[in-house]
């Protein structure tokens, strides 16, 4: 679910990379399989016979959740509680992407994933619903917990930069915001790594945190970003100015504090963190070289 997505393409991606393997990945978008329609999930999971269903599907646009709640709960709780119904029904295992924001932020270390969740706006209360309901519904679970996540595909912090960067002097960015930027790619790799153990027989279900390494803030991610782009294309902007959360004008709230520990997946799964600034380089490249050869 969540074909389209950033990390639904990304698994995509390596499931295929790994076919030799006996991976074997159907990959559907919100346009063939909406997950609000509980009798097509049905149908269409139990015509795939699939052994596990990997949910990368969300409503993710934070700001515009606020005034589109209807819309944000439908696919974020909704959707979700039909996947656990269908999934419990058919016998087939759940692993679901969900976020750092369903913290609140105000926390002065980093989340474990017995922390208790408050989320601040509507959609880490949506994300959070999603959660309980899928906990409440199907024993065979795993919840993933990602965060400030980016690729060369769709939105997300990391295209916008690079694209700014050339229309604009000047870039007021935040500098309050403390989080881990994750490559889709990345989330991808954890993602096959769990499907692996579980068909080996693991039984390892509950609540996972994973984030790359290095925790950074919005302003010193973009200034990476800006020097990264400055490697391969002309850029325009000369100031960038670091602002705080309450001059900037969300429509949504946002945690001040978006760090996690990833320790229970180390040790349960092995899965350790990789860095984020390899994959960051590279994305900035592609992201240039398609710019230039439009």
């Amino acid at each position: 679910m969540g074909a389209n997505g950033q990390v639904g393409q990304e698994f995509k991606l390596l499931a295929e990379r790994h076919r030799n393997e006996g991976i074997e990945c159907d990959a559907f978008g919100s346009r063939e399989l909406d997950i609000t329609r509980q009798w097509k999930l049905y149908r269409t999971l139990r015509r795939a016979r699939c052994d596990y269903v990997v949910n990368a599907a969300a409503y993710t646009a934070v700001d515009a959740a606020e005034d589109h709640q209807a819309s944000c709960l439908k696919v974020n709780h909704e959707g979700v509680r039909n996947l656990a119904r269908v999934c419990k029904r058919l016998g087939i295992p759940l692993i679901h992407i969900s976020t750092d924001y369903v913290f609140n932020g105000h926390k002065e270390s980093p989340y474990i994933e017995s922390d208790q969740p408050d989320p601040i706006n509507v959609y880490g209360k949506s994300k959070l619903g999603g959660e309980e309901i899928l906990r409440q519904v199907l024993a065979e679970h795993i919840i993933l917990r990602v965060s400030w996540v980016f690729s060369d595909r769709r939105s997300n912090f990391v295209k916008t930069i690079v694209r700014l960067c050339s229309e604009r002097e000047e870039l007021r960015v935040v500098d309050d915001q403390f989080g881990v930027p994750t490559p889709a790619s990345d989330i991808a790799r954890v993602l096959l790594a769990i499907i692996k153990q579980l068909s080996c027989g693991a039984s390892l279900w509950g609540t996972y945190h994973y984030c790359a390494s290095g925790s950074t803030n919005w302003y010193s991610f973009a200034q990476e970003i800006v020097d990264e782009a400055s490697h391969h294309k002309t850029v325009s902007v000369r100031n960038l100015i670091p602002i705080k959360t309450s001059d900037y004008n969300y429509n949504a709230p946002r945690p001040l504090n978006s760090e996690m520990i990833c320790h229970k997946i180390r040790d349960v799964f092995g899965i350790r963190q990789r860095p984020w600034r390899p994959e960051m380089a590279r994305v900035v490249k592609r992201l240039c070289d398609d710019e230039q050869s439009v």
